[in-house]
């Protein structure tokens, strides 16, 4: 089983869903029928939802995230706030802290008390280093000053 390695949130632009639809078809050099026979639908559908006057259900939202190669999050996130370079290395720096005294030996996590398996460590890595980021950018929101926010 390969583990992936810890990511941090994509950044993801303040576009809505219609315009990132609209992007990703142009860049891939797709028409809206093309994209519209593509996932099963009418190029008037495509035109409705570039233009935000109808939304793609679920299932559509996975068939244009696969046509358009991205993940389907990417397209349902209208607004992912990001972290800055400062923030990844504060959350990494937490998470080594965290990480390193649950593995000095006194502290090891057990599961059902067994000592954890390495992918177990680093599934809990993972998680742990995901949660760090989202109460990051929490604490930024809630805790900045009004005149520093855009």
């Amino acid at each position: 089983m390969s583990i992936p390695k810890f990511i941090f949130l994509k950044e993801v632009s303040n576009m809505n869903l219609g315009q990132k639809i609209k992007d990703l078809r142009e860049n891939r050099g797709l028409k809206q029928q093309e994209l519209a026979e593509s996932i099963g639908i009418t190029a008037s559908m495509i035109s409705m939802y570039e233009s935000n006057k109808k939304k793609p259900g679920r299932e559509n939202i996975v068939k244009l995230a696969n046509v358009l190669n991205v993940d389907p999050n990417y397209l349902m996130y209208e607004d992912v706030k990001t972290l800055t370079d400062k923030d990844k290395r504060d959350v990494a720096k937490t998470l080594d802290k965290i990480m390193g005294d649950l593995n000095d030996g006194t502290n090891a996590p057990l599961f059902y008390g067994d000592e954890m398996s390495e992918t177990d460590r680093m599934l809990l890595k993972n998680a742990l280093g995901n949660a760090l980021e989202i109460l990051k950018i929490k604490n930024k929101e809630k805790y900045t000053p009004k005149k520093y926010k855009k």
